[in-house]
């Protein structure tokens, strides 16, 4: 690799990084009174980090903005369209935080098909739709949210994923 592209991969990476940087702090901090979330935007950006360092150094630009625009268009798109309804137990609950981390997952598999990244779309998409309905599943039993209804999606969803790896590269190594 020419010392030119290496330059060029690594200055992308810092403002990639700056850019999430500062929509972060704007989403987090100076517009905390619109949403009064304080973990949910750690967690997307702490996600939104992770996929912008491994894009920058797999030099895909495209997957970078994606990430960073998800993650301002979240929030843009969640403080428009937010509903507050009532809670059973009291209070109300917010749906700012569900419209907020649907939008930022469907701008990053957005930037992997712009990357031309079909099987990790087809995977990631997979993934989330079997994790999504194995959550669904859970709740529907015990009639709660329970953090258990976090891990099992996530092991399934890697379970399923290597056996049908494993039975991939079984069938291609039998041709």
């Amino acid at each position: 690799m020419k010392t030119r592209d290496k330059k060029h991969k690594i200055l992308w990476g810092i403002c990639s990084i700056g850019c999430l940087g500062i929509c972060y702090w704007i989403c987090r901090f100076a517009f905390f009174g619109l949403h009064g979330m304080k973990q949910w935007p750690n967690v997307l950006a702490l996600v939104g980090l992770i996929i912008t360092v491994v894009a920058s150094i797999a030099g895909k630009p495209k997957l970078s903005v994606a990430t960073i625009a998800g993650y301002m268009g979240g929030f843009v798109l969640a403080m428009i369209f937010n509903t507050a309804v009532p809670h059973p137990g009291g209070g109300t609950t917010n749906n700012a935080w569900i419209i907020w981390g649907c939008v930022f997952i469907l701008s990053v598999i957005l930037g992997l098909f712009l990357e031309k990244m079909g099987r990790i779309v087809g995977f990631v998409s997979t993934l989330i739709v079997v994790c999504g309905l194995t959550v669904f599943l859970v709740n529907a039993i015990f009639r709660q949210y329970i953090m258990v209804a976090i891990f099992i999606p996530v092991i399934i969803a890697l379970a399923i994923a290597s056996i049908l790896g494993y039975i991939y590269k079984k069938k291609k190594s039998k041709v």
